[in-house]
Order: C-alpha cells, then sequence, then structure tokens
C-alpha cells in the first residue's frame, strides 16, 4: 500500500466514525439551552448569596433535566423539566433582587434616621 493509499484510508475511516459518532447525538432543545444560562446568570449573581437554597432548588431542577435529555432527548418530558429549571433560576435571581432591594432600603433608612435634624 502507497503512502497516499494509506492517508485517504486514514482519512476516510475518520470521516466514517466522525459521522456514525454524529449520528447519535441529539440537539439540545431551547429550553434546556436557556435552563442552563439562567443557572449560570444565577449562579453568577446576587442569588448565589442571598437565595442560596432556591438556587441549590434550581440546580436540582436542572439536574433533573440534564438527566431526562440524556435518557430521552426527545420527549417533552425533557423540555418541560428544563422550563422549570429555568424559572426555578429566575425564581432564586428575583428573591435576591428583592432581598438586594430591602436591604438597600434598611441602609437609607439608616442613614436617614443618623443625619442631624
Amino acid at each position: 500500500m502507497t503512502r497516499f493509499s494509506r492517508i485517504v484510508s486514514a482519512t476516510a475511516a475518520l470521516g466514517l466514525g466522525l459521522a456514525w459518532g454524529c449520528a447519535g447525538t441529539h440537539a439540545v432543545p431551547r429550553e434546556l439551552a436557556e435552563a442552563r444560562e439562567a443557572y449560570t446568570r444565577a449562579n453568577a449573581g446576587p442569588a448565589n448569596s442571598l437565595a442560596p437554597s432556591q438556587l441549590h432548588t434550581a440546580k436540582e431542577a436542572l439536574d433533573r433535566a440534564e438527566k431526562a435529555f440524556s435518557n430521552y432527548p426527545e420527549a417533552k418530558e425533557t423540555r418541560d423539566l428544563a422550563y422549570i429549571a429555568e424559572r426555578q433560576s429566575q425564581l432564586a435571581e428575583a428573591n435576591a433582587g428583592i432581598e438586594l432591594a430591602a436591604s438597600a432600603g434598611r441602609c437609607a433608612e439608616g442613614a436617614a434616621a443618623s443625619e442631624p435634624r
């Protein structure tokens, strides 16, 4: 076998292997991609410190959606679980925002009370 034949054979085998491997993959549903983004955003923001238990609930919901995607990538339940996970992350973010606003309000009240009249 010539060097050229070996290169062609190796390239063909590699291409066939890649095609075979890609045939078994499924596109990530939009809902799951959005749930991942929502959790990443919530985890990177104030929810991490101000609403940790709700963020944990969101992570558990995302994990359930990820598991459903691994087992049943095209099932409606996978998309439903991802939707729930996204909403859990958004809830953690919203509650952290409420806590931040309440904290800012308490600080403003304290500052106003300490001003001389």
